[in-house]
């Protein structure tokens, strides 16, 4: 007798039902267990929850197959077309030994309908195609020039995928792929298609059940003699450059031929790497999966069974608004949420199904509403990019939006885990908001282990790295978890998720180039008493300068950013790391810009800066902060003001642009330091400048000595507030009138500077010059105000002291 209530596996069966419906393919028992992303499903268990869908109605029945609707037709055409495929097979097996002989070609496998055993009048052979490194674009043209032989002709063979040994571990991450790659009928070469399986561990996740590949059309075709040649005569560097000018050429001719092709590409129907070639320009893939997930809407609505009680879908989002910080948002410099995608890419090579929330350039909080209807996740991670220097500043405006987006989330019947600098130093704001679970520090390797024990139903208590509510009401803590070592290990972040269309267009808009971040290090060894390191401590660590120019590569030949912003605390601090990093650029040809941050006292070691100009940096940012070395020993910033004029001497030596952050405010700072800070600043003449206001952070010794003097305001509410936290030798208003003055000065002098060189040259003048006179008298007459207004606050300011 069957339930009255829909039995556990309910939601599963329907999903695999809606999936097959696309294809109007009915399954049997089996079969939909094989499918099944439950590794616990008993076959009982399905077929008990295949009865109880046929007996309410929500699918079909016939002869030991299920489907969706109309059972009966698509049964007699899936006999048919399974017979149609077992009569071609042998000829599909014999097409793919003939081209697993040429040159390039090392594993050939059968996919798409023939490895399904399901042919009709529409279907191709399609073929899977594995290849030596570095040679897929030269197995391509290969066989392509092999198809279009006469003798060919009438094969109907579509090589549409190809992927060299390297980029195994680089194909999308999805059900279309899983199922793809479960069902891929391996023609010839086995340890090919064996590397491959074991470099998709995650293909085991969607499908746990799947029964192994089958084995019986392997064989080893004889590689003749001039393919042997042609490998051998290309195998060096001629090879790579080869293997790179057939990827730019077909690229060009894909383009002629289709002007959707970048929007292609960055859905991932058209893959252009040098180690991979996909060439779906129907963009089958993500039709397929928008119709999977329009079917299960359907069937949640119409049944009000949750569909999805397999592997939990994921929707990642983080707290910073870049229109919420008008500052940040005048500046037009927006970056993507780097931590958050390096999250994303962690969750998603588990296996769970991720969507992105991206707030950075969206206008309210209230954006989350649609994409948590549409979206519908299981789990809301708010995974704050930790790369970005304003989230460690914990904004208050950001942090009021992460709330209520939590509150928005809870109110859908969304679990919510939250990771961030602001909630590892304050949990329990958070929890009390109604997070589930928040990660404290680094969050990769914590948050896969808590997923699995959401999942599961295990307790939290297991897990290293999380606060959370325990069942007595209070707060449990758990130990913190040591940081990432081996960072190569993780997988690359989940650009694909992000709309860089927008960013894109943002800074061409205001600055006629696109730049990207990327991050080479995590951590920080410096003890300087005002910087928070919440999330990696004081640990250094750094990925290989081999994976940094393997994804500067993909970055620039994906989405052709012309600029990086390299976004770590220190960049190159590693012996070796630099030179290496950049022999690595000059051997790949790589042209490209980037912007740094580093210390002066790094910069004066032997061969730094040759390096760094030598690889293409154009602007190093130096932590100089104040030019008094009474207060650079009282920040124990570890540097001499000497060093910080050395280093901008050298970086300018070798065409290297500085930019200084200077910081005021500090405990004991007096008028003489800011005195001697303004003198080094207008000596040196920076590029560019940041100017701050000494900024207490929870975890600092800075914090520790001024505890007492905190006030109720214990954050800023955006990057342009400015307010002192604690009573230093002036108010909160002489600090903004110092930032004012010093900025107007330094555009005045910046602008005279530019004029005098154009003095020179009269001849080259042009209208652009008188607006920059006009702009320069304009910042000199605005510093001489600031300047009187700064005498009268200084006085008030010294006689509140007394």
């Amino acid at each position: 007798m069957l339930p009255a209530m829909p039995p556990p596996l309910t939601g599963l069966v329907l999903r695999v039902l809606a999936y097959f419906d696309i294809f109007h393919y009915p399954l049997a028992s089996t079969e939909v267990r094989c499918f099944c992303d439950d590794a616990q499903a008993s076959l009982e268990a399905v077929e008990v929850a295949l009865e109880w869908c046929v007996a309410n109605a929500l699918a079909e029945s016939f002869e030991g197959f299920y489907a969706l609707q109309e059972v009966a037709q698509v049964v007699a055409a899936r006999r048919e077309h399974n017979a149609a495929a077992e009569r071609l097979l042998p000829v599909a097996v014999g097409w793919a030994q003939r081209v697993a002989r040429l040159p390039f070609v090392r594993g050939v496998c059968l996919s798409g309908s023939i490895s399904k055993q399901v042919m009709t009048a529409q279907s191709d052979l399609d073929l899977f195609i594995t290849t030596p490194p570095r040679r897929a674009w030269l197995a391509r043209s290969v066989v392509y020039l092999y198809t279009k032989l006469p003798a060919q002709r009438g094969a109907d063979l579509c090589p549409n995928y190809y992927v060299d040994s390297e980029q195994f571990g680089s194909l999308e991450r999805n059900l279309f792929t899983a199922m793809e790659l479960a069902t891929l009928l391996p023609v010839c070469d086995p340890q090919a298609h064996a590397a491959l399986l074991a470099a998709n561990p995650w293909v085991q996740a969607f499908l746990p059940n799947h029964p192994p590949v089958r084995q019986d059309l392997l064989s080893v075709p004889r590689r003749p003699w001039w393919a042997r040649v042609v490998e051998g005569g290309l195998a060096g560097r001629g090879g790579d450059l080869l293997n790179h000018g057939l990827m730019c050429l077909t690229w060009r001719r894909w383009r002629r031929r289709d002007r959707r092709c970048r929007e292609l590409e960055g859905c991932g129907a058209v893959r252009v790497r040098a180690g991979i070639v996909k060439s779906h320009f129907s963009d089958w893939q993500n039709r397929i999966l928008a119709q999977y997930a329009t079917r299960v809407r359907g069937l949640e609505q119409a049944s009000g069974i949750r569909a999805g009680e397999g592997m939990p879908r994921l929707l990642f989002s983080h707290s910073y608004f870049y229109r919420l910080d008008a500052k940040q948002w005048a500046m037009a410099r927006p970056y993507p949420p780097l931590g958050t995608l390096y999250a994303a890419a962690a969750a998603r090579e588990q296996g769970y199904p991720v969507a992105l929330f991206d707030t950075n350039l969206a206008e309210s909080d209230l954006e989350i509403v649609p994409v948590l209807e549409r979206e519908r996740p299981d789990i809301v991670v708010f995974y704050d990019d930790g790369f970005n220097y304003l989230t460690k500043m914990c904004l208050s405006t950001m942090r009021a939006a992460a709330l209520r987006m939590i509150q928005r989330a809870r109110e859908r019947g969304c679990r919510v885990i939250v990771c961030s600098s602001d909630a590892t130093d304050h949990p329990q704001i958070y929890l009390d908001q109604g997070a589930d679970a928040v990660i404290l520090g680094e969050g990769e390797e914590t948050l896969g282990e808590l997923l699995e024990r959401l999942r599961q139903g295990r307790p939290m208590a297991e897990v290293v790295g999380v606060a959370y509510r325990n069942e007595a009401g209070g707060i449990s803590v758990n130990a913190k978890r040591p940081v990432l070592r081996d960072l190569d290990a993780l997988p690359p972040p989940a650009w694909d998720l992000v709309d860089l269309t927008a960013y894109r267009a943002i800074w061409l808009q205001h600055h006629g180039y696109f730049s990207l971040n990327l991050a080479t290090t995590r951590g920080c060894p410096y003890q300087c008493s005002w910087c928070a390191k919440p999330l990696w401590g004081r640990r250094y660590n750094a990925r290989s300068p081999e994976a940094v120019v393997a994804e500067i590569a993909l970055l620039l030949e994906h989405y052709g950013p012309q600029h990086f912003w390299i976004c770590d605390d220190i960049f190159g601090l590693k012996p070796g790391w630099l030179p290496r990093f950049a022999q690595l650029v000059a051997a790949q040809g790589l042209r490209f810009r980037y912007t740094i941050q580093s210390r002066a006292d790094l910069l004066l070691e032997e061969g730094v800066v040759e390096a760094l100009a030598a690889s293409g940096a154009e602007l190093v940012w130096l932590g100089a902060e104040s030019g008094s070395q009474k207060i650079l020993d009282a920040m124990n910033k570890g540097i001499r003001v000497e060093q910080i004029h050395a280093a901008t001497h050298r970086l300018r030596a070798h065409g290297i642009k500085v930019a200084l952050f200077l910081q005021f405010g500090y405990l004991g700072e007096l008028r003489e330091d800011i005195d001697q800070t303004l003198a080094m600043l207008f000596e040196l003449m920076p590029d560019d400048l940041g100017i701050s206001v000494s900024y207490p952070l929870p975890g600092t010794p800075f914090f520790d000595q001024v505890r007492e003097a905190l006030g109720g305001k214990t954050h800023w509410s955006d990057s342009s507030d400015l307010a002192m936290m604690f009573n230093g030798t002036y108010r909160t208003d002489y600090y903004r009138a110092l930032h004012r003055y010093v900025h107007n000065r330094f555009r005045a002098r910046t602008a005279a500077r530019r004029l005098r060189a154009r003095l020179q040259q009269p001849s080259l003048w042009r209208l652009g010059d008188l607006r920059l006179a006009a702009g320069g008298a304009l910042h000199l007459l605005r510093a001489g105000w600031e300047w009187q207004r700064l005498l009268r606050l200084e006085r008030y300011g010294m006689a509140r002291q007394a």
